[in-house]
């Protein structure tokens, strides 16, 4: 459940000062300047990505996600204490039907594999004999799934678990 909050405690930013600032277009998930800054003013000052692909913009000496700002302005509350998932997994993607609050975890069970991954598969990792095996993670604790010998065994293995487990926020490897 959302907090309906005035203001957001992480930066003391007012929500009336983001709807001042910004327009969102949720069909899009465009986010547009209202007004150009004076110079003596810094209301919003800039766009960067980051290096994860996330949109940064710079509110008032603040810098916010695109998404969370997207949610806020839809929804008129900060998404706090949630997350902001991109259910496609494309954090540049932030129209509104690609985004839904989350807790953390649910968040993590909505990544590919990272880049440490040998095998490229979420919960996949090869041994030394070249077999695979196949674990999650769930309740804190890991679930061993199996020790196959295919990548794809073990990849289905994984899926058939993940699916079972996060419903919603399973996303294929």
């Amino acid at each position: 459940m959302l907090l309906s909050m005035r203001r957001n405690p992480k930066t003391d930013l007012t929500l009336e000062l983001i709807l001042d600032a910004l327009t969102y277009d949720p069909g899009t998930g465009t986010l547009r300047h209202l007004k150009k800054p004076t110079r003596n003013k810094r209301s919003v000052v800039s766009e960067k990505p980051t290096t994860g692909g996330y949109l940064r913009i710079s509110i008032a000496d603040h810098r916010l996600f695109a998404h969370r700002l997207a949610w806020a302005i839809t929804h008129r509350v900060w998404p706090l204490p949630y997350d902001i998932d991109h259910i496609n997994g494309k954090p540049n993607d932030n129209r509104l039907c690609n985004l839904r609050p989350a807790t953390h975890a649910q968040n993590l069970r909505n990544r590919g594999a990272t880049r440490a991954s040998t095998t490229g598969v979420k919960g996949v990792f090869r041994l030394r004999s070249g077999r695979y095996v196949a674990r999650i993670k769930h309740n804190y604790k890991q679930v061993h799934l199996g020790t196959f010998d295919t990548l794809g065994k073990a990849k289905a293995a994984y899926d058939a678990a993940a699916r079972m487990l996060q419903q919603e926020f399973f996303r294929p490897t």
